[in-house]
């Protein structure tokens, strides 16, 4: 997670798709406040005549672009994301303004599995790969608070009892 998903209304060359996904990351690291690694871009080329809306002239082609993100982002971040992404497209890819159209579907974090873990590595209360498990098995997960290696390391944890405030607590060693 992040996932941006575009679908294209033609064929484009790869220079073009490979610079609209470095842009696109860049830009979602800028305004999302996070590191450009993490977005994720798909580019389909649905072909012409593949991809329309019903404009007020008729049918028209679009660029749909789907963004997949990690929910609790203020409206403003998404607002300006869209529009640096609508820029992106007509600058990069040629398209009218009017083609692109963007959908944000947010996310609690919980549904991904990255590195052995769901979610953000660091989050409590999200979920763990057991021990016993090997590649080829069948993964079994449990709601333990995430397993962390540095023993001194220190996460957020519930409270055990009172109003639902999180504290630091340092890890235990095992």
């Amino acid at each position: 997670m992040p996932y941006l998903h575009l679908d294209l209304p033609g064929r484009f060359p790869v220079a073009q798709k490979r610079e609209l996904a470095v842009r696109l990351c860049r830009l979602y690291a800028d305004v999302m406040q996070t590191q450009t690694w993490r977005p994720n871009i798909g580019i389909a080329e649905l072909g012409e005549d593949n991809l329309f809306h019903l404009g007020p002239d008729g049918l028209e082609p679009i660029v749909m672009v789907l963004v997949e993100f990690r929910a609790g982002r203020p409206s403003e971040y998404r607002l300006s994301l869209a529009d640096g992404i609508v820029d992106a497209c007509v600058e990069v890819l040629g398209v009218p303004r009017r083609w692109v159209l963007v959908e944000f579907t947010p996310h609690s974090g919980a549904e991904i599995y990255r590195d052995g873990t769901i979610g953000h590595p660091m989050r409590a209360g999200l979920f763990q790969r057991r021990k016993n498990t090997h590649a080829g098995a069948f993964c079994r997960w449990t709601s333990a608070i995430l397993f962390v290696r540095n023993p001194g390391a220190a996460v957020m944890r519930p409270p055990a009892r009172g109003p639902l405030r999180w504290r630091r607590q340092p890890v235990r060693a095992r």
